[in-house]
């Protein structure tokens, strides 16, 4: 049997927040309707080779998304704030893109789920 990892553990998140599911509605609105913005300023930190600025924002993205229960980005993020230390643009760049991807495969997830009834 083979079993489904979801974007976002849900079950993890509704006990995080006592089964409050119009908060849950309401933090995935607002994340989701920032994240762009935050990819993109990530990415530009990295363009710049701002790698302080872009560790910082790998950090407090890190925090965001564990508390949202998208964990399919945490180990890539850390990864991140390492490879900003280091100032490893190829290893950064494949992050970037990891990161990039699980935020979106997520932010799908949730579209195609808006109520979480599944």
């Amino acid at each position: 049997m083979k079993f489904m990892i979801y974007p976002i553990q849900i079950d993890e998140l509704m006990d995080r927040v006592s089964g409050n599911k119009e908060f849950v509605i309401k933090m995935l609105d607002h994340f989701f309707n920032s994240s762009d913005e935050r990819l993109a300023a990530m990415r530009n930190e990295f363009n710049n080779q701002n790698y302080t600025e872009l560790a910082e924002l790998a950090h407090k993205l890190k925090g965001v998304l564990g508390n949202l229960s998208i964990n399919k980005s945490l180990d890539p993020l850390k990864d991140l704030h390492t490879m900003a230390g280091q100032k490893n643009d190829a290893q950064i760049e494949i992050l970037l893109a990891e990161i990039e991807s699980t935020i979106f495969e997520a932010k799908i997830f949730y579209q195609d789920n808006p109520e979480l009834n599944y």
